[in-house]
């Protein structure tokens, strides 16, 4: 799973299936104990290291574990109650509160960090930075190579830059 790196991307406790040569149709399933820059150390079953001789892989597979999920799902279970009003708001904000042209010459920025910044990210740094919808969160959304993460530096430096802060 995951060949974004060119190695198969495995973490603690990942399980891993492997074949040996001279016997083919048995697959044995170990368990990842280590991962190291360009180590990958597995555990398996006393009855596979006790066979004679050196090991002949012929087949490698990697299963990815659930657990690093279950964990993230269970981190959102619990802040749920907390979390929930701020990321999906029951209220709908009067049309009075709707953003428009007007609203973004009212929190203009005086000078950006990033001067490099298009007019869309530096819309959203003002949108963030002038606090004016703080109500709901603010969700940079693209494809990697947009821009989201400087943007995101820029609107942290303009918030921290701002008087009482």
């Amino acid at each position: 799973p995951g060949l974004a790196e060119k190695r198969p991307s495995v973490l603690y406790g990942d399980r891993v299936f492997i074949r040996i040569k001279s016997d083919d149709r048995a697959e044995y399933e170990g368990y990842v104990h280590r991962v190291l820059l360009e180590e990958v150390h597995l555990l398996f079953h006393t009855s596979l290291h006790a066979r004679a001789g050196a090991l002949h892989v012929s087949h490698v597979r990697f299963t990815v574990s659930r657990v690093t999920l279950r964990r993230c799902h269970q981190a959102v279970g619990l802040a749920c109650p907390r979390l929930l009003p701020s990321l999906f708001p029951t209220r709908v904000p009067a049309a009075g509160n709707a953003v428009d042209d007007a609203d973004v010459h009212d929190m203009q920025v005086r000078q950006y960090f990033d001067v490099d910044l298009n007019q869309r990210q530096r819309q959203a740094v003002s949108f963030i930075a002038g606090g004016k919808h703080n109500q709901t969160p603010y969700l940079l959304f693209g494809p990697p190579g947009t821009g989201k993460t400087r943007t995101v530096v820029e609107s942290i430096n303009q918030v921290l830059e701002k008087p009482g802060m």
